[in-house]
């Protein structure tokens, strides 16, 4: 297994949370990650402005060249009833890794609001979320 792939799925399961069910009595959730983002530029057209461009999914996992690993995600959600969850989340990372640009370090920082759904009452509770 390469380096890079297990370097990778070593942050998806410390980042990973591990969640309780919200629900009347537990209201709240909090959940802390690491935030990861990966700008190389894929699936444009050839004449495209920005540059040489690479096939959708290339190089995905070359965590190393392409992939800005840093700063942390917070998030809070509230139930709200019906199997619905209210929340926030905000991310704080920097990018300096851009395919073609060696001197770049910008700072990113981002905040989400979402509406969470869990239809099942089982143990396991899968959920969609959604938001802007």
């Amino acid at each position: 297994m390469p380096k890079s792939l297990r370097l990778f799925i070593l942050l998806v399961f410390i980042s990973f949370t591990s969640s309780f069910s919200q629900t009347e009595d537990n209201p709240w959730s909090v959940s802390l990650g690491t935030s990861m983002l990966d700008v190389y530029p894929t699936g444009l057209n050839e004449n495209s402005p920005f540059g040489k461009q690479g096939a959708l999914f290339e190089s995905f996992f070359n965590i190393k060249d392409h992939w800005n690993i840093g700063g942390p995600n917070l998030s809070a959600s509230r139930f709200i009833g019906y199997g619905f969850s209210l929340g926030v989340k905000f991310s704080f990372n920097t990018i300096d890794k851009v395919e073609g640009s060696p001197e770049i370090k910008y700072a990113y920082y981002n905040a989400d609001g979402f509406l969470k759904w869990s239809p099942l009452k089982t143990i396991i509770k899968p959920f969609l979320s959604g938001g802007y």
